[in-house]
C-alpha cells in the first residue's frame, strides 16, 4: 500500500486538515486526483491538459490556440470554484 508524504507547515492559530485523508477514508474512488474528485462530486469531468500542452498553447501566436487556452483556464477556474463552494 502506498503511503502519502506529509508536509508540515507552521500556521500559528490555525488548524490544518489534509482533506485527501478524509476523502480516502469516506469515499471509495478509483484514484484520488482532483480530476477524479470533480467527476465523483459534480458529475462533470475536469479536463486534463498537461503543463507542456498548456505551454504550447500559450506560446502559439494563433488566435485559435489562445482561445483554447482561455477556455481551458475558465473551465478550470470554474471547476475549482464549484469544488471550493460545495457543501461539506
Amino acid at each position: 500500500m502506498l503511503r502519502s508524504l506529509t508536509q508540515v507547515m507552521a500556521t500559528p492559530g490555525r488548524v490544518t486538515v489534509d482533506l485527501r485523508l478524509l476523502l480516502e477514508r469516506d469515499e471509495k474512488l478509483r484514484t484520488y486526483t482532483f480530476e477524479e474528485a470533480c467527476e465523483f462530486f459534480f458529475n462533470h469531468p475536469k479536463e486534463a491538459l498537461n503543463a507542456a500542452a498548456r505551454a504550447d498553447l500559450f506560446n502559439d501566436p494563433h488566435p485559435a490556440a489562445q482561445q483554447r487556452l482561455l477556455e481551458y483556464a475558465v473551465r478550470d477556474a470554474t471547476m475549482t470554484q464549484w469544488y471550493a463552494r460545495s457543501p461539506a
